[in-house]
């Protein structure tokens, strides 16, 4: 079977990269909504070809190349809006886990790779959004709005005033983005690169996989205890910091979920 083509726009875009990097497609283009991503082929190595499409994939390059292939997908080239990096496809699935009810073990693999990210590195670390411009819309927005955005506003103030364990943090690890990489382990994909406490890392896998259960109290509360556990982290700070997330990401219209339903039932799970 030969490779796949390209139409004439994913060739200009990855058309360049392509001849540059001596490589081969090898699968649809995946397209999201900061990136393209093409699968590819040199030689016996099966990589994936990523073209930014905004700023914010520009600074996860910085930040995967820093990680230096520990935690995260080996970086093999970076230029301009593009990046080649080994392609994760093990068989093993973090959703999959959780789903089969190994809930524990799920979180677990989670925290273990949140370790990995965040070891000691040499070096500068990589360009980042610190957490007071990360959460600046919601502090600007929040008191306007009103509800459970200003109560979410007033309760993460205090908590980016006085942060604990600063680090560099991946900003966006849930299930999703934790992928098998084979004798490698597992690695994160996607990333924010963000700057700030540490426990933030852990409020999105508090968040089940089952979207119903989102908004139930009980489900965050218990979750939250468990990664708490896990992570050595506040399990109330936890939620906290989810609550202020889940706001501003509906302030951010990001889809997917109904976000003003987790902030509330982030605050419920608090009393």
């Amino acid at each position: 079977m030969g490779a796949p083509q390209l139409n004439a726009d994913e060739q200009a875009v990855f058309g360049p990269w392509l001849g540059r990097w001596r490589l081969v497609a090898d699968g649809a283009v995946i397209t999201g909504p900061n990136s393209r991503l093409l699968p590819v082929r040199r030689g016996d190595e099966r990589l994936m070809l990523k073209a930014a499409m905004q700023p914010r994939e520009v600074r996860a390059a910085g930040y995967l190349v820093w990680l230096d292939g520990v935690g995260g997908p080996a970086v093999l080239a970076l230029e301009d809006d593009a990046m080649l990096m080994e392609r994760v496809v093990g068989p093993r699935s973090v959703l999959a886990m959780e789903d089969a009810g190994d809930e524990r073990g799920a979180l677990a693999v989670l925290c273990e790779v949140t370790a990995a990210l965040h070891a000691p590195r040499p070096g500068p670390p990589p360009e980042t959004v610190d957490l007071a411009a990360w959460f600046g819309r919601l502090i600007e927005l929040g008191p306007s709005r009103g509800g459970v955005f200003g109560r979410a506003a007033t309760l993460v103030a205090p908590l980016l005033a006085d942060q604990r364990d600063v680090r560099v943090l991946h900003g966006d690890l849930h299930h999703w983005n934790v992928l098998d990489g084979g004798e490698r382990g597992w690695l994160a994909i996607d990333p924010n690169a963000l700057d700030g406490e540490r426990t933030l890392e852990f409020a999105l896998m508090v968040l089940p996989t089952d979207l119903v259960r989102d908004t139930d109290p009980a489900t965050l509360r218990r979750r939250a205890q468990i990664v708490g556990d896990l992570a050595g982290v506040e399990p109330r700070r936890l939620l906290t910091w989810l609550m202020a997330q889940s706001a501003c990401w509906n302030l951010w219209s990001a889809p997917g979920r109904d976000w003003v339903g987790v902030a509330e039932a982030a605050e419920a799970a608090m009393d």
